[in-house]
């Protein structure tokens, strides 16, 4: 980042009085890509590339948004433009399955993403 750019945020925020000095310095921080921790970074992944990593349609994606298995990244705006990483990699790898035999039924368990009350259940003949 140039100077210049640099200090025309710090003018420009200095007259928000809500903004302070710390906020200002993690946010100065943060542009020039030395965030303090991994938590200070959200990294986002594009609901296309999502779609092409689990592969599942759109639809589907939005269900596993909706249930609370997948987290929105929202842009500038109110609309959201991906899921996070972290979130991502704890659907796919926190799936868990068990098979019963019970009169030749089959049920299929799993939590995704260890979400409290957040399961689904499926028989098959």
């Amino acid at each position: 980042m140039k100077p210049e750019t640099e200090n025309a945020i710090r003018s420009m925020v200095m007259m928000d009085p809500e903004v302070t000095k710390d906020m200002l310095e993690r946010a100065i921080a943060a542009l020039r890509g030395k965030a303090e921790s991994d938590d200070d970074i959200v990294h986002n992944v594009r609901f296309g590339d999502a779609m092409e990593i689990l592969k599942v349609k759109r639809r589907t994606l939005r269900h596993y948004i909706y249930r609370g298995y997948l987290d929105r990244v929202y842009g500038g705006g109110c609309r959201a433009i991906g899921v996070t990483r972290e979130s991502l990699l704890r659907f796919m790898t926190h799936r868990t399955v068990e098979h019963r035999g019970e009169g030749g039924i089959t049920v299929t368990h799993g939590k995704a993403c260890e979400t409290p009350g957040r399961s689904w259940a499926r028989e098959l003949k």
